[in-house]
């Protein structure tokens, strides 16, 4: 995923309007209009391209997209923004990995996975 250029710094209306967008593109996710959600998401990416929350949807819209390389690259941005690894993003990772034809690193991402998920 290449990275667009970063928005001035947000004000309230338009971190209301990265929220809207975001909200809309992961229901438009959750019906299956995949191509949609990605075009809502990628426009709140490019309003609030630190927001983690953003990310992860636009992961996941690449994946229901058919984009495994991108859903990586939007991956590699968060990782720098969590303090601790999400069982989450590591399954996303996992997935993501395995639809890019990278096996033997996507079984190691599950693995890293379950360890995670296992810790309470």
């Amino acid at each position: 995923m290449s990275r667009l250029p970063a928005a001035p710094p947000a004000d309230p209306d338009t971190r209301s309007a990265a929220t809207l967008l975001h909200s809309t593109g992961y229901l438009c996710l959750r019906a299956g209009r995949n191509r949609r959600a990605l075009a809502f998401l990628l426009v709140a990416h490019r309003i609030a391209p630190a927001e983690p929350a953003i990310l992860r949807a636009l992961a996941v819209a690449f994946l229901a997209n058919g984009s495994p390389r991108q859903a990586l690259g939007a991956l590699d941005q968060i990782a720098p923004m969590e303090r601790t690894q999400s069982p989450a993003l590591q399954l996303l990772r996992a997935r993501a990995l395995r639809l890019a034809g990278h096996d033997g690193e996507a079984r190691a991402a599950f693995a890293i996975y379950l360890s995670l998920r296992k810790t309470p």
